[in-house]
């Protein structure tokens, strides 16, 4: 089923992560938009950019190669975020101070989760990007989820999420050769 959105709109907002977006095999289809060339994930109705897989493949090697060292330092610098939010949300419900203590509960349990989830994740991601090399389009799509997922957004690969924008090192924008 296709989203009735407009392909690459200003700024639209990420999709919303569904276990439509972790299936390892996806069915795509080709949509010739006035802007640019896409795919579509036909089990999430989500556009990607119609790369080349060659491109893909060579992205995916980079990832695979240098991703690594920057998602472990990431994922510490997660965890000491998360750290920091779990102490502040206690302090409050400690010193009773003004708040909700239904957020601050939620807070904990969030943080919490992010912390545990953090080397499984990290983990994901390479194996994602390892993906990507044997299948493009699918390992992309499980990197991007992935990304998403632990970040909440993009950190290394923009072009490969949903809707993208630019490309990490600024290759002109849809173009199925650049990075």
């Amino acid at each position: 089923m296709i989203k009735a959105t407009t392909p690459f709109s200003p700024e639209p907002p990420p999709p919303k992560l569904t276990w439509a977006h972790f299936q390892p095999v996806n069915e795509w289809s080709t949509c010739n938009n006035i802007l640019v060339l896409c795919i579509i994930d036909s089990s999430t109705g989500d556009m990607y950019w119609d790369e080349y897989p060659i491109t893909i493949r060579g992205k995916a090697i980079c990832l695979a190669i240098g991703a690594p060292i920057v998602h472990v330092i990431a994922a510490v610098l997660s965890i000491a975020v998360s750290i920091f939010r779990i102490i502040g949300s206690l302090l409050r419900i400690m010193l009773i101070q003004e708040g909700s203590l239904e957020e601050d509960l939620y807070t904990i349990g969030y943080c919490v989760g992010k912390i545990l989830t953090a080397p499984l994740v990290v983990c994901a991601l390479e194996i994602s990007a390892i993906y990507a090399i044997f299948s493009p389009y699918n390992g992309r799509k499980l990197y991007a989820s992935f990304e998403r997922l632990q970040y909440g957004r993009s950190v290394l690969a923009p072009c490969f999420q949903p809707n993208p924008k630019e490309h990490l090192f600024g290759g002109e924008p849809g173009a199925p050769s650049a990075w």
